[in-house]
This record gives C-alpha cells, structure tokens and sequence, in this order.
C-alpha cells in the first residue's frame, strides 16, 4: 500500500505542561527536546518545520536561590532549545510565591504567548506563507479560544497530549501521545523499568507471597515526610520516619512497600516503612480487562461480577483479556478505583514492533456509523486489521489514522489485530 508524503506541520509546547504529562506517564518530570519532538511525531505522520517552546526565563534578580536555580535551569534549557535549527523560544516570566509549605514557583505569560503563536501560526497558513497544520503539545483548556480561532480561519489544529485530549474533539483534532512516543520526545527516564513496564514490577511485589525490603535512595523532605528513589526508577514516599534515622540526601536506606500514594497525580507512588507490613496492602483487587472503549480506559472484570471502566491505560501497553492489578480507597460515593498496572508481560502482537509506538493506518471499508470499527491496512506492511476509529468519526474509505493495537483474536493459523486510533482523522 503506497504512502503519502508526511503532513507538514508546525508545533507550540508548553514546556511545564508536557513536562507533567511526562511525569503522569513514567512517574518522573522531564522536559522534551525539539530533536526528540520531531521524531516522535514523525510516527503520526508529520514532517515538522519548526517548534515553538513556551518556557519561563525571566524574572527578578533578587529573588530567593530557589527562584535563581530554577530560572538557571530554564534558561539552560531554553538555549538547549534554539540550538536546533528548528527550534524557538517563547519567553514567560517565573515567579516566586509564599505557600503553605514554603515558596512556590508559578509561569507567567507561557499559555498565553502559546495561544500567540498558534494564532500567528495560523494567519500565517491562511495568508500562504506556510503550509500544514498546527499542533500543540499541551492539554491546557486556556488555549481552546486559540483553536477555534484557527479553525475560523480554515486551519487544522491539533492538541496533543497523554491523556483527556480526544474528549474535546468539538474544539480541535487531537493526538494521544504514547510510552514510546514520549520517550522519543524527553529521553529514556531514571530506572532499570520504565512505564507499563514499573507498573507491571509494582504489581508483582504488591502481590508476592514474600514481603522483603528494597534499598532506595533519599531524596528531599517534604512536609514531614521523605522522597525516595529505588533504582527501578520508582520514586517512594516515606511518611514521619523515626528521627534516628539519617535522611540526608543520597542516604540509602532498606524499607518495605507498604501501599500506594497518588497525591502527586496517576501514575502509582509506593508507599513505605523501615518495618515489614503486618499483611497485604489493602484495596488490591485483581481483574481482567474485558474492553478498551478508548484509548486511554479499560473496562476491568473484577470478582463478584463487579466491573470497573478504569483510566489510566497509557495506549498500547495493554490487551483485552490480561490480568491486572487494581486499587480501591474510601468507601461508598467516596471510591476511588485505580489501575495500578499489569500483573503479566504483554504479549507481542503481529506486525507492530514496539505496540506503544504508533503506525498510520488507512481504512478500507467504510463506517455506517459514527464510531463503528472498520477494516484497514497498516501503509508501512499492508497489512489488514481491524480499526476502531474516534467516536466522533464516520469513516470513509482512504481515511487515515495513527494506531495502537488493544486486541488480538485468533482467525485460521494466525492472529488478527484489532487497534485503536490515537489521533482524530490525519486526512
């Protein structure tokens, strides 16, 4: 099956955005690079000219150290950044705050000169002098007024992100950014594991009939408590250790896991303790994922009949009729059900190197419905699958998609691959 040429395509990131989408999908903070950008968003199907990054890297000078360093560190990136040649920085103002807990840094200006440049991007595209689309690497709702004023303009828009994105399909198109693809984009994060691969590791100590302890490393203090890092590249919270331990920072220590903490947002941050637990943590659940209606939830069967519509499944990292490992906190109107990770190792699937990395694919039948799946063919291979396209998309034949794969079922001596879009209609 012939390709086509890439589309072309110029991008707008907010750094501290994308920075945290980074952390909700790995457990770890890190900014991505305009090489890194390009290639990831070359497995989409684009050819991108020029990438525009919203950063904060001014402020006052007599500020505290903290507020100092920090801005030291966004002007390092920020020159990391122009020396691409196809890189630009969008300038924003960091500020210091007093907190609850100490000093808090804030951006300035950052979403706003991003909503800027998507309009310039725009009446540059209408005017001619550029061609493609836009796409925005932020989940930010601020910028929507910017998307809509391109789409007045006749120019498509994507918002691009690893999560919630493909729910605002009324306001722009949209990309679903996955494992791998940030992983191209910011770098290979600290730890022997990595995503769905730390999940699965916590899954099974979680689970273990033994109970034994791990050496992490201290971190910072932080509201009574200390932060850790085990060099799978987990990062744990010690809740008000004894004071005769030694906390400095670098100290090692030997702790068990204990639980779970999700205050700092849905990926699983293990929770632990000098001593042994007095027994399994409590609210673990284990299930078997019956569907993926989109690409980000999974529907769970768990004992007693229960099922569960989950978030939290970065996309292509898990298939229908896998084991996983849920956590349950509160109780009644009060629950909260999350997906902590897989239990197994994901099977391959046929045809897809690496199932967190999207392929374009191209239907090859038409959808009577909006939503309703198709058959369509992977361009790289040619070959034949089943797609289920955006919820929002009536498909025609010759329409093409970015693809993960969420299901196999056997067909003859073979495997057949059901995947699912993770970009709205590329064209």
């Amino acid at each position: 099956m012939s390709e086509k040429r890439p589309i072309e395509a110029a991008v707008v990131v907010d750094s501290r955005n994308v920075r945290r989408q980074v952390s909700d999908c790995f457990g770890q903070p890190r900014q991505v690079h305009v090489a890194g950008v390009i290639q990831m968003l070359a497995s989409y199907g684009f050819a991108v000219t020029d990438v525009y990054v919203g950063v904060a890297t001014t402020g006052r000078t007599s500020g505290s150290r903290y507020l100092a360093e920090s801005l030291q560190t966004n002007q390092r990136y920020a020159a990391d950044v122009v020396s691409h040649p196809s890189g630009h920085v969008l300038e924003g103002r960091l500020v210091e705050r007093s907190g609850p807990h100490g000093p808090q840094l804030e951006e300035k200006l950052v979403d706003v000169l991003c909503a800027l440049q998507v309009a310039r991007l725009a009446q540059q595209i209408k005017d001619g002098s550029r061609g493609g689309v836009i796409i925005v690497l932020s989940e930010d709702m601020d910028l929507i007024p910017s998307y809509e004023f391109a789409r007045d303009l006749g120019v498509t828009v994507f918002a691009a992100s690893n999560d919630i994105v493909d729910t605002r399909a009324q306001h722009s198109r949209w990309i679903l950014l996955t494992e791998t693809a940030l992983t191209l984009a910011a770098g290979r994060p600290y730890g022997r594991d990595l995503g769905s691969g730390l999940r699965r590791r916590m899954s099974q100590l979680l689970t273990a009939d033994e109970y034994r302890s791990l050496r992490f490393k201290a971190g910072q203090r932080v509201k009574g408590a200390v932060l850790l890092q085990h060099n799978s590249g987990a990062r744990a919270i010690w809740h008000e250790p004894p004071a005769s331990y030694r906390h400095s920072k670098g100290a090692l220590h030997d702790l068990y896991v204990h639980g779970l903490d999700w205050a700092e947002g849905p990926f699983p941050r293990p929770v632990v303790d000098a001593s042994p637990p007095a027994g399994r943590c409590a609210g673990l659940q284990e299930g078997v994922i019956a569907q993926s209606p989109t690409p980000t939830r999974v529907t769970v069967q768990l004992p007693g009949g229960v099922t569960k519509n989950l978030s939290g499944a970065t996309p292509g990292t898990l298939l229908v009729g896998m084991t996983v490992l849920v956590h349950v906190e509160g109780a009644g109107r009060q629950q909260a059900w999350r997906l902590v990770g897989p239990l197994d190792a994901r099977p391959p699937t046929p045809g897809w190197p690496d199932p967190t990395l999207p392929l374009v694919v191209r239907a090859i039948s038409a959808a009577s419905t909006p939503g309703a799946r198709v058959r369509a063919k992977i361009l790289q291979t040619g070959q034949e699958i089943t797609l289920q396209p955006p919820s929002e998309d009536r498909v025609q034949t010759g329409h093409e998609y970015a693809a993960v794969p969420v299901a196999h079922s056997v067909v003859g001596d073979g495997l057949h691959v059901t995947a699912v879009a993770v970009s709205s209609r590329l064209r």
